[in-house]
């Protein structure tokens, strides 16, 4: 999945984020929806897919969630002429499911993580 439509920021749009998501066993089936601080989503992930966009340098506070669960936030800082990566990842450690850990496998969550960047080759394989 890749797409070129701007998400964040005023103005010339200056360095670009790539969000992805690997195969993992939790939240297998779940797709993460993430969107910005002000709740407005933007983007539809599932496993093994991953979305470019170009930004505007700066912090911005980006959340994400699984349908029917609550959302995490977390801010990211975009550095002119540079390709920032944030993996979404299944969030297990999640305070609000640790009493009823079964609930956690039913309803799952997600993070985002700010990582070192991967290759094309590295999010397109196949296991």
């Amino acid at each position: 999945m890749n797409s070129s439509e701007p998400i964040a920021g005023e103005g010339k749009k200056d360095a670009e984020v790539l969000f992805f998501r690997q195969s993992s066993l939790q939240a297998k089936l779940a797709d993460a929806y993430l969107g910005t601080g002000g709740g407005d989503y933007f983007l539809q992930l599932g496993e093994k897919e991953y979305a470019r966009y170009p930004v505007s340098s700066g912090w911005y506070e980006f959340v994400v969630k699984a349908h029917g669960s609550l959302s995490s936030s977390q801010n990211i800082e975009f550095h002119v002429g540079k390709t920032t990566c944030v993996e979404v990842r299944p969030n297990t450690e999640d305070v609000e499911w640790l009493a009823v850990p079964f609930l956690n496998a039913l309803i799952p969550s997600f993070k985002l993580e700010s990582v070192p960047c991967v290759s094309l080759a590295e999010l397109t394989q196949v296991e």
